[in-house]
């Protein structure tokens, strides 16, 4: 990730996507869920698909 993406992100202005939040899950050894401030069963955390909606809705309400 460069510099501005992460501001923006900080800034609540972008999101990553899909792939880059597996793998700053992965990085900081967190489930996907914890960094939506969810608590989704261990077994839906590897739900990709599941993440990608939830990511595609809060870009639209970044718009």
């Amino acid at each position: 990730m460069v510099r501005q993406t992460i501001s923006k992100c900080e800034q609540g202005l972008s999101v990553p996507d899909s792939e880059m939040l597996v793998l700053i899950s992965e990085v900081i050894e967190t489930p996907e869920s914890t960094l939506f401030g969810e608590n989704i069963p261990e077994s839906e955390v590897d739900d990709l698909k599941v993440i990608s909606e939830k990511l595609e809705i809060i870009n639209l309400q970044l718009l």
